[in-house]
């Protein structure tokens, strides 16, 4: 499976704020009973009991499992993250003695592994953060039960607060989800607090490829980071992206990157780094003069974090991210953000 990035950068995102409601689209005969029914792209999934042998073939849907207190039996590995297993330190540390979940590969045509999930039992397939073909959601729900994409959602674009409401109510865990949403909107509120600085400033995630910058959208797991956290982004940046989750900026154009501050997540950090002092144009900018940029090692857990977008990774990346941020705005090319691992 190719790496998530590649994947998302030739797909339209439909985004969600973390002003979205908790409500999922989901209908029950009560709040917390079974049977239990969740509408979503390719129409409603009906689970008759709670499920307990679950399979994520999402991104990242572990994570909110795990939080609400399930465990999934095996979850899907992708290209690019983690450097063992299928979990980060942020899930891994909930799990006690319980076992990790098994891993699962893609198929070479980027289809999910229909025997080896089957062989599992699964009483719940979920992919709300995938995307699922309409044909492979057919094939799987004859295996179990499966949840696909949010109703009116694009390919890789359910946010935290979708997500979450809707695994509660399938596992009957409303109560549970409704205190993840809050401790994690707490959290981002609280870091806003520390950092007021943060507020109405122009903030990028950028990646440097042979065409230019690569800008994330606000409906990128990135790019909505840098939002929660009160950055904006300027109009010729908004109409550069349109309505994709990403669009390259020339780099005879780099003036359009020149904001208060630059994420990148390079591979090779120190190389970037050559390569944007040796760059004529870029070197100029204001936030290449002023040190404004901050790097994510890539790969690395809070490289993996920045792509999450989960109850259990934004509280991690935020406290790792965030102190690294306010040293590169501060303007002063004389204190230098450490690079975030």
């Amino acid at each position: 499976m190719a790496m998530l990035f590649v994947t998302l950068c030739a797909l339209v995102g439909a985004g969600c704020s973390s002003g979205q409601t908790d409500t999922a689209s989901t209908s029950a005969q009560q709040s917390g009973a079974y049977p239990v029914t969740i509408d979503h792209r390719y129409g409603s999934t009906t689970l008759e009991a709670e499920p307990s042998r679950v399979v994520v073939i999402g991104l990242q849907e572990q994570d909110t499992l795990i939080a609400l207190g399930t465990v999934p039996v095996a979850v899907m590995t992708w290209d690019g993250y983690f450097n063992s297993g299928v979990l980060g330190p942020w899930s891994k540390k909930l799990l006690g003695d319980q076992p990790a979940p098994a891993e699962l590969s893609f198929a070479a045509d980027g289809a999910p592994p229909y025997e080896e999930i089957a062989n599992l039992t699964p009483d719940l397939i979920v992919g709300l953060y995938s995307d699922l073909t309409d044909t492979q959601y057919a094939r799987l729900s004859q295996i179990a039960p499966t949840l696909a994409q949010p109703k009116d959602t694009n390919d890789y674009a359910a946010t935290w607060e979708q997500i979450t409401p809707i695994l509660a109510r399938a596992l009957d865990e409303k109560a549970k989800g409704d205190q993840l949403l809050a401790q994690t909107r707490e959290k981002i509120a609280e870091t806003k607090s520390t950092y007021p600085q943060f507020e109405g400033k122009t903030g990028l995630s950028v990646y440097r490829n042979e065409d230019g910058y690569s800008v994330s959208a606000a409906n990128d797991p990135r790019g909505q980071f840098l939002q929660m956290l009160g950055f904006t982004q300027s109009a010729a940046i908004k109409d550069a992206l349109g309505e994709n989750f990403d669009a390259t900026i020339s780099f005879e154009r780099a003036d359009l990157i020149d904001a208060d501050v630059l994420v990148w997540e390079p591979k090779d950090v120190a190389a970037l780094k050559a390569e944007l002092a040796a760059d004529p144009i870029f070197s100029r900018l204001r936030v290449a003069r002023e040190d404004r940029s901050v790097f994510i090692q890539g790969g690395s857990d809070a490289s993996c974090a920045y792509y999450f977008a989960s109850v259990l990774s934004i509280p991690y990346l935020l406290d790792r991210l965030a102190p690294q941020i306010a040293v590169a705005i501060d303007g002063n090319p004389n204190t230098v953000p450490a690079i975030v691992t």
